[in-house]
C-alpha cells in the first residue's frame, strides 16, 4: 500500500472514530501517525568514484543545473538536495552555526576548486539545497558526496554517510 493511499484511509478512520465516545484519543493517535506520514523523508545518497558524473547525474534527475561540475574532481562537501520552492542553500558547519546563501554561491562552499574553498569545504558538515524541483517534492533528498578514492579525506567524508 502506498503512502498516498494510507493517509487518505487515516484521515477516514480520524473522521469515524470522532464520532464515537472516548474517540478522541484514537483521533489524537491516528493525526500523529498522519504527520509522521506527511514529515517522511527518504534520503538518497549517489555515491561513487570521484569524476564519474555523480553531480551531473543529480542535475539530470532534478532538472537544473544547480550543483557544480568540471573535468576536475568538484564535490568536497555533502550536499542534500530537498524540495523548496525558494531557491536557496543552508551552510551547516561542524560548529553547529549555520549560513543561508544563494544557489549561486554553491561553488563556494561545496567544491575544492582550488585550496581556500576546499579549506571552506573541510569545516561543513552538509549543505542544504533548496529548490523546486518536482522529483523531490514527494519527501526525496538527494545527497550529493565527494567521489571515493580521491583522496582519505574526501572518501571519509562520503563514508561518513552511509549510516544515516
Amino acid at each position: 500500500m502506498n503512502e498516498y493511499v494510507l493517509h487518505e484511509q487515516l484521515l477516514a478512520l480520524e473522521s469515524i472514530a470522532g464520532h464515537y465516545a472516548g474517540g478522541e484519543q484514537a483521533c489524537a493517535q491516528i493525526r500523529d501517525t498522519v504527520e509522521r506520514i506527511k514529515t517522511q523523508r527518504y534520503r538518497v545518497a549517489v555515491i561513487g568514484e570521484f569524476k564519474r558524473g555523480k553531480s551531473s547525474l543529480i542535475n539530470a534527475i532534478i532538472g537544473a543545473e544547480v550543483l557544480p561540475t568540471d573535468i576536475l574532481p568538484m564535490t568536497a562537501a555533502v550536499t542534500r538536495v530537498t524540495y523548496g520552492e525558494k531557491r536557496r542553500i543552508l551552510v551547516r558547519y561542524k560548529d553547529d552555526t549555520t549560513e543561508e546563501r544563494t544557489v549561486e554561491e554553491l561553488v563556494d562552499f561545496a567544491t575544492k576548486y582550488d585550496a581556500e574553498k576546499e579549506k571552506v569545504a573541510a569545516s561543513i558538515r552538509e549543505i542544504e539545497v533548496t529548490y523546486p524541483s518536482v522529483f523531490c517534492k514527494n519527501h526525496i533528498d538527494i545527497l550529493d558526496t565527494p567521489g571515493l578514492n580521491d583522496n582519505e579525506s574526501m572518501t571519509e567524508v562520503t563514508l561518513s554517510v552511509l549510516g544515516d
